[in-house]
């Protein structure tokens, strides 16, 4: 009994997780093997440096040269909280959506899909270091 309680309340725990989400990506597959795949997170942190780093920083600590002008700070993506509360999925749709009223662009026109998961691997690999 106990168990049925606590797999019901993990599941409805990760859906509400995923109300943050434009509807468009919900039903996306996530791919597991792919974000712990050290050849994705490698090529994940060599779009990082082209693309995030400027603003984020090269260790994605949200401490980038081009933080001081922007008047949204960049996120320090290092952070164990923010890691926590922020599914994968989560960070591909930011990734291909931007944050509106920010400076976090939209990278679909310049990401393939299969790009954008390699940078939520090396993303989530940033926690960890």
């Amino acid at each position: 009994m106990r168990r049925t309680w606590l797999a019901g309340a993990l599941a409805f725990a990760l859906s509400a997780c995923e109300q943050d989400v434009p509807a468009a990506y919900r039903s996306a597959a996530i791919p597991e093997a792919r974000l712990s795949d050290p050849a994705a997170r490698e090529r994940g942190a060599r779009l990082f440096a082209r693309h995030c780093a400027l603003c984020h920083g090269e260790r994605g600590d949200g401490r980038g040269a081009r933080r001081l002008g922007l008047s949204t700070p960049p996120r320090d993506l290092t952070d164990p909280g923010w890691q926590g509360r922020t599914s994968p999925l989560r960070m591909f749709a930011v990734l291909r959506e931007g944050v509106p009223g920010t400076a976090m662009p939209a990278w679909s026109g310049t990401l393939s899909a299969d790009d954008t998961w390699d940078v939520v691997a090396h993303v989530r690999s940033l926690s960890i270091r």
